[in-house]
């Protein structure tokens, strides 16, 4: 479905109150966002793909502020746990891995709106020289390639090949995408071992 038909299906949808609808049908229900990364560029480039624009945050947390009744984790696991019942339309917002831009560009709208957030914290990263978690370090061994594709055999699996393209992602073919994420984990420990050993870049 190409992006015009999705946004005219949506206002279509939004029109009809169908979303209203939803959300008052499971307001006795604890919603929990999950946020990644919100950045002050709104760039929408490949390695950008898990954030949003600080923009499009701000009018989300102002909606979420008129619409929903915001409490931290431990609040929402406090009650769960003491069996108490929840407020209609209650909403927690997370963030994972720990990015940076968690702080230095989503705090201050949360704070802006008087909104608690949970943030997920990968702490073997922190003062640390690695790249930080394998799929970043996949990205980063993709985006800075000079060669122009690469091939590979992960155990049983078949010869994979993999376009690598220094210009931009994603690539324009893939075959046999890796699905597992152990089979994924394998890809980047070859990629990993490629790069130091100067075997592949």
């Amino acid at each position: 479905m190409n992006l015009t038909l999705k946004k005219n299906v949506y206002a279509g949808l939004r029109r009809l109150g169908v979303y209203r609808f939803l959300r008052w049908w499971h307001r006795k229900q604890a919603v929990i966002l999950t946020y990644h990364g919100v950045i002050s560029n709104g760039d929408d480039s490949y390695l950008n793909r898990n954030s949003l624009s600080a923009e499009m945050f701000d009018q989300q947390m102002a909606y979420l502020k008129r619409h929903y009744h915001i409490m931290s984790l431990p609040e929402l696991v406090r009650r769960l746990v003491a069996r108490e019942p929840l407020p209609p339309y209650a909403l927690v917002i997370t963030f994972d891995d720990g990015f940076y831009n968690n702080y230095a560009v989503a705090a201050p709208i949360l704070r802006k709106y008087d909104l608690p957030a949970t943030i997920f914290l990968t702490t073997a990263f922190i003062n640390s020289p690695q790249l930080g978690l394998w799929t970043e370090r996949v990205d980063w061994l993709l985006q800075t390639a000079t060669t122009a594709g690469l091939a590979f055999a992960i155990a049983s699996l078949p010869r994979i090949w993999c376009a690598v393209i220094s210009s931009g992602f994603p690539p324009k073919r893939v075959k046999r995408p890796l699905q597992n994420w152990r089979k994924r984990s394998a890809l980047c420990e070859i990629l990993m071992a490629g790069w130091q050993n100067d075997m592949l870049f």
